[in-house]
């Protein structure tokens, strides 16, 4: 489909004559689906999905508006590849859903450019299988979740996700088939068939052996939860953060690890070397109490000459969102289907992080225990390694809005931030900061200081995938990945047959 000039589809909130409850949708279409072109597309559902595909699509190019939908924004089954254009998704349902779960070679969804503009009462951006973004600007400005798949590749891009239970979550796929068709009078079962849309982190569903994950390793990632019994970044599995990334996360209640953390992994929970990450929580939760070589903040240092100099920190509004990256996205696509940590994750899945481990001062999160001091967070393995020095902290209570300002001894500034919620508990590391240093934490008319911890020595297991430039696959055509064992073999056979 080539779109030009300005175009507008418009269905009813009845459809007479529909065969086995198909189409249900505005847009409907049996087959393979690519939109390009220079128009735009306006797509309301009245009756259910505005855009259903019920194989692939693709987005290329172009400009697509869904005003609103009764159920879905826009759903494929097998997959979505998104190149570029503009998509603006309001829907009262998930926004951009993926539903095939019988096969790992499908489920996918791969964003490589273009400015996503989501708001939704569900999930904003939901695959069953794999989910890949490599570059481009997402802003799910309202969700319940915000990004979910089973294996999530955070390359690069700009991502900003306001969500009301998980920011992004990973969990293992069920064995439940999603109902592809709803009618007029079905409406009401819809949160039936959307079950797999709420994952939960029981048995079935997680992955320590590096089968569920969430990789981010490039880009800037801003993720705010306020809500419920909620986490920022909850992996049923492994959460792997580094390469150039940069993560800003908040939450309401909880704490930086645990549960209802910033940061929560079934599995091995990594920041490693290279990576800038702020994480806040307002510090409630039983997620796991402060370890590590940590200096209390030093409120005594508070005095009238700071309140002159951070006024102006004091007055800033919610972080304002930041148009699209320029940047030069590269053309080596991620592996969007079968990319999956290195199985043996699951034996230094911190089996090793008995007590004694974890008193060394280089865990930061207490081990959640149930019974002992910030238990009832989910046990050993919620904590965390960071590979790099870090400081975690608790401050007084900071509003929303409220600046973080990290200085170091000479008065460069390492990082800043300002949470869009309340918070007192604060992770902070950057490739910057270095270990037994004491830093500046501003925050309003507030001034701390703490020092920087020891780096985590632990062994972590990298994914396949750890930078924002990696080229270990390689693209075919947009949308298809030949993996380098196949492009071996292809070499192979067409050697054999030139003889």
């Amino acid at each position: 489909m080539t779109l030009l000039g300005e175009n507008t589809l418009l269905d009813s909130t009845n459809y007479s004559e529909v065969v086995d409850e198909e189409p249900d949708a505005c847009l409907f279409v049996d087959t393979d689906l690519s939109i390009n072109g220079s128009g735009s597309l306006t797509v309301t559902g009245q009756y259910g999905d505005a855009i259903r595909c019920k194989k692939d699509l693709k987005i290329i190019s172009g400009n697509i508006i869904v005003p609103s939908a009764v159920q879905r924004g826009i759903k494929a089954k097998n997959s979505i590849c998104i190149k570029d254009g503009t998509i603006d998704v309001n829907s009262s349902n998930t926004g951009i859903k993926v539903t095939r779960d019988d096969d790992a070679e499908k489920g996918y969804i791969v964003v490589d450019g273009g400015n996503i503009v989501v708001s939704t009462g569900k999930d904003g951006i939901h695959a069953e299988t794999h989910l890949t973004v490599r570059g481009g600007y997402i802003d799910i400005k309202k969700c319940k979740e915000g990004i979910e798949g089973q294996m999530i590749d955070i390359l690069g891009g700009e991502i900003h996700v306001f969500a009301t239970d998980d920011g992004i979550n990973a969990s293992k796929i069920t064995n439940s088939t999603e109902t592809e068709t709803i009618s007029a009078t079905n409406n009401n079962n819809e949160n039936e068939n959307e079950r797999k849309g709420n994952r939960q982190g029981n048995e079935n569903t997680t992955g320590k052996d590096g089968s569920v994950y969430i990789n981010i390793v490039g880009g800037k990632t801003y993720v705010t939860v306020d809500g419920n019994d909620i986490d920022g970044i909850d992996s049923n599995g492994v959460l792997y953060i580094g390469g150039d990334a940069q993560v800003y996360a908040s939450i309401t209640g909880g704490d930086i690890y645990g549960n209802m953390g910033v940061l929560d992994a079934e599995g091995s929970n990594s920041i490693v070397e290279g990576a800038i990450v702020i994480a806040t929580a307002t510090g409630t939760g039983m997620g796991g109490s402060m370890n590590g070589n940590m200096t209390p903040p030093n409120n005594e240092n508070n005095n009238d000459n700071n309140n002159n100099n951070d006024n102006n920190n004091n007055n800033n509004n919610k972080t304002k969102r930041q148009g699209p990256e320029n940047g030069n996205i590269n053309d080596n696509m991620n592996n969007m289907k079968g990319n999956s940590f290195n199985n043996t994750m699951e034996s230094t899945d911190r089996n090793n992080n008995t007590d004694s481990n974890m008193n060394k001062g280089n865990m930061p999160g207490g081990n959640g225990n149930m019974g002992e001091m910030n238990g009832m967070g989910g046990g050993m393995n919620e904590s965390g390694c960071i590979s790099q020095p870090y400081i975690q902290t608790t401050i007084n209570s900071q509003n929303a809005g409220t600046q973080i300002t990290v200085k170091d001894s000479k008065d460069n500034v390492i990082v800043t931030h300002t949470p869009d919620v309340s918070y007192s508990s604060i992770l902070i590391t950057s490739p910057s900061m270095v270990a037994g240093e004491t830093y500046t934490i501003i925050t309003g008319n507030e001034t701390n200081t703490a020092t920087a911890s020891e780096a985590c020595t632990d062994t972590i297991n990298a994914p396949s995938v750890i930078s924002s430039t990696d080229s270990s696959f390689n693209v075919t055509s947009y949308g298809h990945i030949i993996q380098p064992k196949y492009i071996t073999m292809i070499i192979l056979i067409l050697s054999f047959l030139t003889l």
